[in-house]
């Protein structure tokens, strides 16, 4: 018969197991500055969809506005890019990324884990990460309707309940006398 102790023990190890695994998967996150190639990158997928929006809807700029979105939307709409090109779709992730830091108070950049490297949008100095060059292509190679105003609102969301939460936080000024 196993008696109360060897339980509380099992149950001892197995939790203390978990938290191990815990630390040691966040361990392996790492955050750091995107690098030149990083921004060489960037600026390569930038330019295939700017090379799209031009030659599809005039000339326009992209300078991370919130009307881009309209432009990301229409590229999906029309299948500019197909599911099969997941390097381009990409690249529209990479626009509705800069739509993001521009209006999110978000910044580009690299995380390193287990799985590898990947660009990525932080929130101020935090380990709140957004994924925003994955959003789009992920969605389409699953057949899934992709809405980019909805994914940014998303996102939007989460900045602003991070936000709110931060502010609960801030030790209050002190008062002057």
């Amino acid at each position: 018969m196993i008696s109360r102790c060897m339980v509380l023990k099992l149950l001892l190890a197995i939790f203390a197991f978990s938290v191990i695994t815990n630390v040691q998967s966040y361990e392996q996150k790492r955050i750091i500055e995107v690098t030149p190639t990083d921004v060489t990158l960037l600026e390569r997928q930038r330019g295939i969809i700017a090379r799209l929006v031009r030659e599809n809807f005039g000339h326009v700029n992209l300078e991370g506005s919130t009307a881009e979105l309209y432009y990301l939307q229409k590229i999906i709409d029309k299948q500019l890019v197909q599911k099969n090109e997941t390097y381009d779709l990409q690249a529209l992730g990479v626009v509705l990324g800069d739509v993001m830091v521009k209006n999110l108070n978000l910044s580009w950049v690299v995380v390193e884990d287990r799985y590898g490297r990947s660009r990525a949008l932080r929130f101020e100095d935090s380990d709140d990460l957004f994924f925003p060059i994955t959003m789009i292509s992920r969605r389409a190679k699953m057949d899934k309707s992709v809405n980019v105003r909805a994914l940014y609102r998303q996102v939007e969301e989460s900045v602003n309940q991070l936000t709110y939460k931060r502010s609960l936080y801030k030790p209050l000024p002190k008062p002057k006398f």
